[in-house]
């Protein structure tokens, strides 16, 4: 029981992960409800992920950058869910 919980929260964590990666790559507008989802689902994975960008910060190229530590967290919390 309190197994399948912790798989379904590691499981939900990694697909806001995702979202919020994947909303990274487009433009929003600052009020808009792209921009509050963003902001929400940054409250939920910037404490687990800026630890981790203290270690692997954003590779700089050009004019960007990418960040890696949303795949690295993605795969240690998959490997959890595997594990436990």
């Amino acid at each position: 029981m309190v197994v399948s919980i912790i798989r379904y929260v590691l499981y939900a964590f990694v697909i806001c992960l995702w979202v919020q990666a994947l909303l990274s790559w487009f433009p929003l507008s600052p009020g808009g409800i792209g921009s509050r989802v963003g902001r929400a689902l940054g409250t939920v994975t910037n404490p687990v992920l800026r630890p981790v960008r203290r270690i692997l910060p954003p590779m700089r190229a050009g004019g960007g950058a990418l960040d890696l530590s949303p795949l690295l967290v993605s795969i240690v919390a998959l490997v959890l869910i595997r594990v436990i």
